[in-house]
């Protein structure tokens, strides 16, 4: 089966996108959570708030008010937008009364 050069680049970028993502031979796999693309808010990746490691998204202070929301395990999640680092942050305290 012939490959055209378009094609065969994006199966070459596709693959290489795996590898980066899930790690590449005889490497540990990556943290998804660790990669801005995997970040957490309001309305994405909830139940990785939490987790060591994990990164809000970008929020905007004073705009973005703190939010308690419920994950997919109806576990409840503080966030409130840092002033500072302008994401979001996951707190033990605060909008849910916890």
């Amino acid at each position: 089966m012939l490959v055209s050069q378009p094609t065969w680049r994006i199966l070459a970028a596709t693959a290489l996108l795996a590898l980066a993502t899930c790690g590449g031979a005889g490497d540990e796999p990556r943290d998804p959570v660790s990669s801005m693309s995997m970040c957490f808010s309001p309305t994405q990746n909830l139940d990785h708030a939490y987790e060591e490691g994990a990164r809000g998204c970008p929020c905007t202070p004073g705009s973005d008010a703190g939010v308690c929301l419920a994950d997919s395990t109806l576990r409840l999640v503080a966030l409130v937008c840092d002033e500072v680092t302008r994401t979001w942050e996951a707190v033990e305290d605060g909008p849910c009364g916890i």
